[in-house]
């Protein structure tokens, strides 16, 4: 199998193959590191147990009663303590969303702006949300008032990245970066501008380089332009 980040725009692009029952959405993997921030998790091999009685949970196999002894968990003869438990289940589940970074504006020069308003609640009513995911197959982090998104139409990528937003712990981000002067007016940009990816993938080998050979391209730009370039420009 091969694996890749990518996001709920991959059936759309590629949806010429016809062979989206082929992909799935997975959870990330849990570092083994992580077991550094515990105190009855301690080992890796403890760690897996304890991944997997989560896993039989969010995916609806066993009740988590079944792991509960009063306010910790029991994962076989290994007594885990609630504390790294839930650390655990928020590291296995948490979902990235930039959800909270598609916003919709009204312009302060609008002459329409009660019509906006209505708009935007149509959006969010659950006849907008339908027409929504119908259209798109995407789930929002949010679920109809009467029931869950019908899916029976949907690929089995589509359909998995719904099983996940039902299980997971929403972590909301936006875009920080472009709050900062540096962004706004002075003409940083992401990575230096470093066009890191197509150096990753490129096809001429003469072309492709590696992880610390792009950061040092990027360090280079940051300190050629920093102060002469986006610093001055905000001054």
């Amino acid at each position: 199998a091969a694996m890749m980040v990518s996001g709920s725009w991959l059936a759309n692009e590629m949806k010429a193959s016809e062979n989206m029952d082929n992909f799935v959405t997975m959870k990330l993997p849990v570092l083994s590191s992580i077991t550094d921030k515990l105190t009855t998790v301690t080992k890796e091999s403890q760690l897996r147990k304890v991944i997997d009685a989560i896993d039989s949970v969010t995916d609806g196999k066993v009740e988590i009663e079944t792991y509960q002894r009063d306010e910790n968990y029991m994962v076989e003869d290994m007594l885990v303590a609630k504390a790294d438990w839930d650390y655990l289940y928020a590291a296995r589940n948490t979902v990235p969303d930039i959800f909270a970074g598609q916003t919709m504006y009204i312009p302060t020069y609008s002459n329409a702006k009660e019509g906006a308003k209505e708009f935007m609640k149509f959006i969010f009513s659950d006849e907008g949300y339908k027409i929504y995911t119908d259209v798109l197959h995407i789930q929002l982090p949010m679920q109809m008032s009467n029931g869950e998104v019908d899916t029976k139409d949907w690929n089995a990528f589509e359909k998995s990245q719904v099983d996940l937003m039902n299980t997971c712990v929403q972590s909301f981000s936006s875009y920080n970066r472009a709050q900062h002067d540096l962004f706004c007016y002075g003409g940083a940009t992401l990575y230096a501008g470093e066009s890191f990816v197509e150096k990753f993938c490129s096809k001429n080998e003469a072309d492709h380089i590696g992880a610390d050979k792009v950061w040092d391209l990027v360090i280079d730009k940051v300190n050629d332009n920093y102060e002469k370039t986006w610093l001055a420009n905000i001054k």
